[in-house]
């Protein structure tokens, strides 16, 4: 058992407050095991230039709307969904729900829960959903939801059941305007889990101060 004191500090008035919380010791192992797995998804180039999208379309009154999408070479898609594997399938035993879930547990404080409920708001795409949504058919396509439809019958498994799902919001709007869409939503989901990756951090004591969370 650890136990694990940082200091809060107000950036308006200045004043600090002391968070206590205590670890077991294999849960600050699973804490180094994110920040291990963070290290790893840094070094890929498509996040650390960015994930380049374009996405444009044309929309005239009576007639079908034409788009414009470039996305990143697959290859560099496929390494960004490998490494995100180990931070957003819950079966993963460092997955960010779980790292976040048990920082929220252990620390009976405000600011650092409404800090990790703002993250989980982006981590989630509400944040994306916020500025913009493209809906078919009832469904948001931007969203987990539909994220994890494509996931699931394309790229981390094959299931047949959700590619039919996939197809029938697909007979008008070309998959990869989709494709361009849950892309935002990956990059959205690394900025999440690099902010947490930051509180990790000094936690397990790799630094020893951060300016913010937000």
């Amino acid at each position: 058992m650890q136990t694990i004191t940082i200091t809060l500090t107000d950036p308006e008035s200045g004043a600090t407050e002391d968070a206590n919380a205590e670890f077991e010791d294999s849960e600050i192992s699973l804490l180094k095991d994110y920040l291990s797995n963070t290290d790893k998804l840094v070094s890929l180039s498509i996040v650390k230039d960015g994930i380049p999208t374009n996405l444009g379309g044309i929309f005239t009154q009576g007639k079908e709307p034409s788009f414009n999408v470039k996305l990143p070479d697959e290859e560099k898609i496929l390494s960004l969904l490998h490494r995100l594997r180990l931070f957003i399938l819950n079966d993963q035993t460092a997955s960010y729900n779980k790292i976040t879930g048990i920082i929220a547990r252990k620390f009976n404080n405000s600011y650092v829960r409404s800090i990790i409920k703002k993250h989980r708001k982006v981590f989630d795409g509400l944040s994306f959903q916020g500025s913009m949504q493209l809906r078919v058919n009832g469904k948001i396509i931007n969203s987990e939801e539909v994220l994890f439809l494509w996931l699931n019958s394309f790229e981390y498994h094959d299931d047949k059941t959700k590619k039919e799902e996939i197809d029938k919001l697909h007979q008008l709007l070309p998959l990869d305007v989709s494709k361009a869409l849950f892309l935002v939503l990956l990059s959205e989901k690394v900025k999440a889990i690099l902010g947490i990756a930051d509180f990790v951090s000094l936690l397990v004591g790799r630094t020893n101060s951060i300016k913010t969370m937000a």
